[in-house]
């Protein structure tokens, strides 16, 4: 897919967002991993910037394997 510049992956239960963007006019990729809330993530083509802590800002991380059970969030 052409038009596709950027593919963003962000991850549940840790701090990491892994960031694949293409590289203009070919069809290679770069990943580039990000995993401090001071990262700063950067979109050229889109002219637009985020960091990761922004991604993250009201999520409350929960360590894989300690997932609540849906009747205990209703409680």
């Amino acid at each position: 897919m052409p038009s596709l510049w950027y593919y963003l992956l962000i991850d549940q239960y840790t701090m990491t967002v892994e960031l694949f963007s293409r590289i203009e006019e070919t069809t290679e990729w770069i990943n580039t991993l990000y995993e401090s809330p001071e990262d700063v993530i950067v979109f050229p083509r889109l002219n637009f910037e985020i960091t990761v802590g922004a991604i993250y800002d009201g999520i409350e991380l929960i360590p894989e394997g300690d997932e609540i059970k849906t009747d205990e969030r209703d409680q």
